[in-house]
This record gives structure tokens, C-alpha cells and sequence, in this order.
């Protein structure tokens, strides 16, 4: 603590008396080193969000010439009550350490998407056909703005590959047709197939 705190200190605990050290202590600060003399024993509670934290003995602390303001904790203090500064340094160290790999192998992403002009005259038209369907007209701008903000669109989509099927028209249990699909027979006229795609024609239930 600085002569300044001592003071006040004193003010409020007459009692208090600080002792002489045998040998000065060095004390490192902005304005360059001091030579610290003086020392008081005191009994410390840290606030903390767990709540008041009171140390079980008395700590020496000493009384560094100035008038700051500061009350600081040295290593051994914050050792007994187990906070591992060295650790918690390191830790800290080592998170910026991964997220700076992390921003380095992060792919860069571009604020703007290039479209085809293909796209874009499809992008235009899908809008326009939102709006004579009843899109309100001052929310069009937005809506073309979001439907060129990814590249999520493809003017053509490729064909899925065939199903390998075939018929058999001698089924017992219906008296219909039979779908064959990859080797498991299906009565087309089996409505309770769970998972079915009903087609409009013909009324036929169809598991795939």
C-alpha cells in the first residue's frame, strides 16, 4: 500500500503501528525504483463474486512512498487463497494463441456473391412475379437483396439417376399390378404402405 492508504488507514485504526525493515526492499514503479522501508501487518478481506473472502492470518504488506490509491495483492497472498497466477497467465496465453490460428486457417468470406448474368435475369424474374402475385411493392427491394445475398441458386438441376423397376401383372393378393423395386415386390393397390407417395393417376401406393 502507498503512504497515502497507510494514512488512512491509520486515521480509522488508531492502533495500527508500522515497523521498520532491516533491509530496504527495492520497489519497482512507473517513475522509476523506490526504496520501500517501512511495512505494517495487516488483516485483508477481498470482495469477490463468490462473496467476502477474509485471510485466515495477518498479511505484511508494505508501505511503498506516494500517494496512490492502490491496495495490491503480491503472488504469495493470491497462492493462499488458490488463485495460481502462472496458470491463469498461461491459460490466457494459450487461448490467444488458438484463436489466432483459428482466424488464420478461417476461410475468407466476401461480403458479395458474384451471380451469372443468367441468374440474375432469373433472380429479376422471380421477383417481378412476386409482385403481380401481390408481394408488397415497398418490400421488393429487400426481397431481391436477399435472394442475391448467397449463391444458393442453379439455373438447371441435373437429372436424379433411374430406379431399376419393373411389373408383374400376375399378382394373387390384389389382382392388380406388382412394382418391383430393388428386388422387393410391392402390391400397387396397398394403401397401407407406411411412407407411400400416392400418385394423382391411377391411385397406386408406391414405398420407396
Amino acid at each position: 500500500m502507498s503512504q497515502y492508504v497507510f494514512r488512512r488507514l491509520k486515521a480509522g485504526c488508531p492502533d495500527i503501528v508500522c515497523v521498520e525493515l532491516e533491509t530496504p526492499i527495492m520497489y519497482a514503479t512507473v517513475a522509476g525504483n523506490v526504496d520501500v522501508r517501512q511495512a505494517v501487518d495487516v488483516h485483508a478481506t477481498l470482495r469477490t463474486a463468490a462473496g467476502p473472502v477474509s485471510l485466515s492470518s495477518p498479511v505484511q504488506c508494505l508501505i511503498v512512498p506516494g500517494d496512490l490509491e492502490e491496495f495490491r495483492l503480491g503472488k504469495d497472498v493470491l497462492v493462499a487463497l488458490g488463485i495460481d497466477v502462472d496458470r491463469e497467465l498461461g491459460l490466457l496465453a494459450l487461448q490467444s494463441k488458438e484463436e489466432e490460428c483459428d482466424d488464420f486457417n478461417a476461410p475468407e468470406v466476401s461480403p458479395r456473391v458474384e451471380l451469372s448474368d443468367e441468374l440474375s435475369e432469373l433472380i429479376q424474374a422471380m421477383v417481378e412475379k412476386a409482385r403481380v402475385r401481390g408481394f408488397p411493392a415497398e418490400y421488393l427491394r429487400e426481397l431481391h437483396r436477399i435472394a442475391t445475398r448467397f449463391d444458393l441458386w442453379r439455373a438447371q438441376l441435373g437429372r436424379a439417376p433411374p430406379r431399376t423397376s419393373s411389373t408383374n401383372a400376375n399378382s394373387a393378393e390384389t389382382g392388380g399390378e406388382t412394382l418391383q423395386v430393388q428386388g422387393k415386390e410391392i402390391p400397387t393397390g396397398d394403401p397401407a404402405l407406411h411412407g407411400g407417395v400416392q400418385p394423382k393417376a391411377g391411385g397406386a401406393w408406391i414405398d420407396l
